[in-house]
């Protein structure tokens, strides 16, 4: 088939490259600048097309209508998009006779919108998948081809976790490809009243709040983890306040009853491991962290050295 593909992140690649290792005929590949807080951890999926000779298209620099126009001369049959987030128009989705394919890391109807696998992660999900489906004015919303899930356990974390969805994007698309291909792919309608939304994450959202249960805190750590911008708080630190990416966490098993208790308290140094620090509900113990303009992984206890140190937002606890 003649392919066109809109791809972003690391499942944008995998995706090009399987594509290409089943001798699809990919005539165009569109792509976006990442932020400048995103790390790149992967092959862009622009230096995969120009390495393969493929013609390729910052979408940032596109208007619509030069979109739409490319669209036409590029004359694809199928349409994949993937990690992609923009608005693609009907005028260019209609484009491809065999119809525009969307890869959405959840079980839609659940988690339609932004960042559905760290969200997932935050929520304390037991279960997410992927689910590939073709699509339509409203956000994910569109008839679903197929469905794949997998656990969430609790040692998972956003690198893993994403590991694990592009190894089922690349499933769902060995298995449907020749489905697509004959026009014989399944449509099945989704419930729309039992869609859930996501919101588009920034780096502030990053921002500890202490006083929520350490399982809570936790979830949020291991979802912002690397390759992600990371969870952060605020210690004072070398005479002044900085800010502190954590990186790991672990429960405690503590039992005692704090009647005393500062969410954010450091009230155990726990050496060569970390430090244990109070929240709303329960202990947590931090493990790696990363003081701003350090990129440098370290153990909490090589930072944070006194059970007078408290983690929060500059003037929260501070006198």
């Amino acid at each position: 088939m003649r392919v066109a593909l809109f791809g972003g992140k690391n499942r944008g690649s995998a995706i090009l490259n399987k594509l290409l290792e089943f001798e699809q005929q990919v005539v165009g590949v569109f792509y976006f600048e990442e932020d400048p807080h995103e790390k790149i951890w992967y092959e862009k999926v622009q230096d995969v097309a120009v390495r393969r000779g493929i013609s390729s298209f910052n979408h940032t620099t596109t208007s619509k209508w030069d979109l739409t126009q490319i669209l036409r001369n590029l004359r694809p049959e199928i349409i994949f998009v993937v990690s992609w987030r923009y608005r693609i128009e009907s005028a260019q989705y209609s484009i491809p006779p065999r119809g525009c394919v969307v890869f959405h890391d959840s079980l839609l109807p659940k988690y339609r919108g932004f960042a559905p696998m760290n969200w997932a992660i935050i929520n304390g999900e037991k279960r997410t998948g992927a689910t590939m489906f073709y699509i339509a004015d409203e956000i994910d919303s569109g008839d679903i081809i197929a469905q794949k899930a997998t656990d969430i356990t609790a040692d998972d974390d956003a690198k893993t976790l994403d590991e694990k969805v592009t190894r089922l994007y690349i499933d769902l698309l060995v298995e449907n490809l020749p489905l697509l291909a004959d026009a014989r792919a399944p449509r099945t309608s989704q419930d729309h009243s039992k869609a859930t939304y996501t919101c588009k994450r920034i780096p502030e959202d990053g921002l500890i709040d202490w006083k929520a249960s350490a399982e809570r805190v936790r979830n949020l750590v291991r979802a912002l983890t690397d390759p992600y911008p990371g969870a952060y708080t605020f210690v004072r630190h070398g005479g002044r306040m900085r800010k502190l990416y954590i990186w790991r966490t672990s429960l405690d098993n503590d039992t005692r009853n704090y009647v005393g208790c500062v969410p954010g308290r450091v009230v155990e140094i726990l050496v060569g491991k970390g430090i244990k620090v109070l929240t709303g509900s329960g202990a947590l113990v931090v493990e790696i962290v990363s003081l701003e303009e350090d990129p440098r992984k370290v153990r909490a206890d090589q930072v944070v050295r006194s059970l007078k140190a408290t983690l929060g937002m500059p003037g929260l606890y501070f006198g």
